[in-house]
């Protein structure tokens, strides 16, 4: 009889741990949209109970946005994590996002304040930038999140801007450059992944 009063509680607290996947107006268990100015990024803040996995958390705030923009008109899509309740949602039309198509270092963006550390260029023939750089300013602000850094780029491709200025560190000297804005090609998500998150937030 314990046994199986133990196995109760383990189902309750495993169904309590997953809650259901729903939009909501206000604060209650779910999700919330905070609208930008143009309709193809907004920001998504998921209210989740206590004990909610970070891992389901994440992919709630991922359906969340794929929804979204699939209900704005738009099959692709791209997160930015701000945090693990908020979420920068990008919506696309095709599968091309504008992008530095650059990689961090990763114990750079774990360190708290982050440190943007150029790990790879990914094929980008102008670039100006090298292996080892920092990035210290993008469009004259301080990037915080990866999330921010999206929102930059995606913000300045909006404005029909062709390029960023940086300002970078390579070597211990701070340098200005003017950096081409990237097309990257199936750097988005799309129907078959947001199906993939449906099966596992439901």
């Amino acid at each position: 009889m314990f046994n199986i009063y133990v196995i109760i509680l383990l189902v309750l607290s495993a169904c309590a741990s997953k809650p259901s996947f729903q939009k909501n107006s206000n604060e209650t268990i779910g999700y919330v949209i905070q609208n930008y100015a143009t309709n193809d990024n907004f920001r998504v803040i998921v209210n989740l109970p206590q004990g909610t996995t970070e891992q389901y958390a994440r992919n709630y705030g991922y359906r969340a946005v794929g929804e979204e923009c699939l209900i704005r008109g738009f099959n692709f899509f791209d997160v930015g994590e701000v945090d693990g309740k908020v979420f920068e949602g990008f919506c696309f039309k095709d599968s091309v996002r504008k992008s530095l198509a650059v990689s961090f270092q990763n114990d750079g963006l774990v360190r708290s304040p982050k440190r943007f550390v150029i790990e790879y260029v990914n094929n980008k023939p102008s670039t100006k930038l090298k292996l080892n750089d920092e990035l210290l300013l993008m469009d004259n602000k301080s990037p915080d999140s990866m999330a921010n850094l999206k929102s930059l780029v995606f913000n300045a491709a909006t404005n029909n801007k062709n390029f960023l200025p940086l300002k970078i560190r390579r070597k211990g000297r701070e340098l200005k450059v003017m950096e081409p804005i990237a097309d990257l090609k199936n750097g988005v998500l799309d129907i078959n992944d947001l199906d993939a998150l449906r099966t596992f937030v439901r």
